[in-house]
């Protein structure tokens, strides 16, 4: 798992222009960068894919497991899938609600949403 420091943490939750860019099917160059929705709860950043786990980038950074954060400087990431019926006890409840008063920016979604 990628350490972030507070201070990328502190520029992503602050961001909503949060893109990420997994590997080509060459496993070195990046691909084309993607935005998509992002929270950052205390030493951790939580992404998800808008379009669900059919859109390119999810499959692509699924199978390796990695790609790269694009923003003022790249930074290399890894990426974890957490399957939807184990999200909101491995994620939402331990996470994000029990931090809600420290994220740095609020989810548009609640626990009812899952």
């Amino acid at each position: 798992m990628t350490t972030w420091s507070k201070g990328e943490l502190r520029k992503i939750g602050e961001s909503d222009d949060l893109h990420i860019s997994p590997f080509r099917e060459d496993g070195k160059t990046y691909g084309t960068p993607t935005w998509i929705w992002s929270v950052v709860v205390e030493d951790a950043l939580y992404v998800r894919a808008y379009n669900g786990r059919r859109s390119r980038w999810y499959r692509a950074a699924m199978r390796q497991k990695a790609g790269r954060h694009c923003g003022e400087e790249s930074v290399s990431v890894a990426v974890e899938e957490i399957k939807a019926q184990d999200w909101a006890a491995k994620v939402y409840k331990p996470d994000i609600q029990a931090n809600w008063d420290k994220l740095h920016k609020k989810p548009g979604y609640g626990i009812n949403d899952f």
